[in-house]
Parts: structure tokens; C-alpha cells; sequence
């Protein structure tokens, strides 16, 4: 038992504390996102602010849940030759190697080096979404990204390959009457190719999924119940995974900026 002093000096026994519950903690954190999402679907007005109020609670959780070291925002990905994606609901991003994030009036751009992983955001999870959010994400993944050496104490570390991008789609709920049965499967299947397949998905009143390295169902979560804490937690393992982004190659960005004397 703890003990509390008073000013009298005499001590009195408190009851300890009480334990913390992860779970409890997401369940009334998934509570909250599907009100507000729900919310947001009946009261406002016009499709685009409820997209815009969708994607922001989305980018407003997992902010809340990944680590400092994750940046996440609306954005278009750019690369070193100029080519721009898509403009993706929720990018995630880091700063520390690839410092040079883009803005035009409140328009990101993010250079493709510093992606640790992009998603869209829909209301409801059906086979146009999927198909929508596979050609969003092949938009990224086919763009050019350069690595650069890093120098530390004690040598250098070589260019790392850039891993394979994280890919995805979040909504609200699911169009299927069988949330993850034969028709879920088929249409994810139908882009089991690393440019365009979901890696990730969450329905955050239905359940969630993650897909192998070949595009086929790897695990699913069927059930509304710790949906969100089964999804945030396969993200950060697979975040995990990728460690740290390359060092963008800035000398290559500036030589492709600048061009050769006399262009321009």
C-alpha cells in the first residue's frame, strides 16, 4: 500500500493505483473516431467537407498513436524528376533524412525518399474503393527514389535501398454484407501486383486486414471490437520493419533542379 503524509506529519495508507489497459484505452479511442466520422457523414452538407472532416479524424488518430518520429498530412509526393503522384489522404513521412517538404499556399508536396507509407480515405470499404486506392498508391510507388550516403563517427553508412512503401485504405465501414468474405478477397486479389497492392486496411466499424507479400489475405480481424488496435498495431510493426528512410540524394535533386550553365 502507499502511504500519503499530511501537514501533521502523520501517514495514512492509500489505496495503489490503477493498472493502465491498452485495450480500453484504443476501444474508447475507436469510440470516439466512428462518432465523429458518423457525425460527420449525417450533419455535413456537401461530400467534400465530409471527406475533408474524414480524412482529418483519421490523420488526427494515428498521429496520436505513431511516434514523434512520423509525420503525417494530405499531400502530393514528388520526385527527383519532377513527376508528382496523386494527391493521397494520408501520407507518412519522416523529416530527419529528408528534410525538404515542399508547401504551395496550403498544397503539400513531400518527396518520395522521406514515404514511409500512404493511405486513402474512403466511407465505406467496397470494390470501387480498393480500386481506387490501388491506382492511388501505384502513383507513388512508381515514382524515383535516390539515397545518399550517410557519414557518422566512426565511417559512413552506404546508400540503403529504400524499402517498398506501405500501402492502404482506411474507412468508416464496409459495403459487403460479408465484411471479409469471397467478393472482399477477389477484389483485393485483383491487385496483388507491389505497385498497386493494399498492404493494409482498416474499417473502423467492421474489423481490419493485412495482405502477404504476394497480395493474398494474410490475416484478418472480422469484428468491429479492437478493430483500431489490431490495425494501428500491424502498422507500427510494419513501420518497424522499415527501420529508418533513405538520406535523400540532395546533390542529385540539386543537379536536376539547376540543370547544366546556360539552361533555362
Amino acid at each position: 500500500m502507499n502511504q500519503m503524509t499530511h501537514d501533521d506529519g502523520s501517514d495514512e495508507e492509500s489505496d495503489p493505483p490503477q493498472g493502465f489497459s491498452l485495450a480500453m484505452a484504443m476501444h474508447w479511442l475507436q469510440k470516439s473516431l466512428i462518432l465523429e466520422l458518423s457525425q460527420g457523414r449525417e450533419t455535413l452538407p456537401h461530400p467534400g467537407e465530409v471527406g475533408d472532416n474524414t480524412e482529418l479524424k483519421w490523420i488526427e488518430m494515428l498521429s496520436s498513436f505513431l511516434p514523434q518520429r512520423y509525420s503525417l498530412s494530405k499531400a502530393f509526393v514528388v520526385d527527383v524528376h519532377g513527376r508528382v503522384s496523386d494527391q493521397i489522404d494520408v501520407v507518412i513521412y519522416d523529416k530527419q533524412y529528408s528534410p525538404q517538404i515542399f508547401r504551395q499556399g496550403v498544397t503539400m508536396y513531400v518527396p518520395a525518399e522521406s514515404v514511409y507509407a500512404v493511405f486513402e480515405v474512403k466511407q465505406d470499404m467496397t470494390k470501387g474503393t480498393i480500386d481506387y486506392t490501388a491506382e492511388k498508391l501505384a502513383s507513388v510507388r512508381t515514382l524515383t527514389r535516390t539515397s545518399a550516403a550517410i557519414p557518422h563517427a566512426g565511417g559512413i553508412y552506404k546508400a540503403k535501398e529504400p524499402a517498398p512503401i506501405i500501402g492502404g485504405l482506411l474507412t468508416l465501414s464496409c459495403g459487403w454484407v460479408d465484411p471479409f468474405g469471397k467478393a472482399f478477397e477477389a477484389a483485393v486479389a485483383n491487385w496483388s501486383d507491389a505497385g498497386h497492392r493494399l498492404d493494409l486496411g482498416c474499417a473502423a466499424a467492421r474489423g481490419g486486414f493485412a495482405t502477404n507479400d504476394d497480395g493474398t489475405i494474410g490475416e484478418v480481424w472480422p469484428e468491429e471490437d479492437r478493430a483500431l488496435v489490431w490495425f494501428v498495431t500491424r502498422l507500427l510493426a510494419r513501420l518497424q520493419m522499415v527501420a529508418t528512410v533513405p538520406a535523400i540524394d540532395i546533390v542529385r535533386w540539386a543537379s536536376e533542379a539547376l540543370g547544366t550553365p546556360g539552361e533555362g
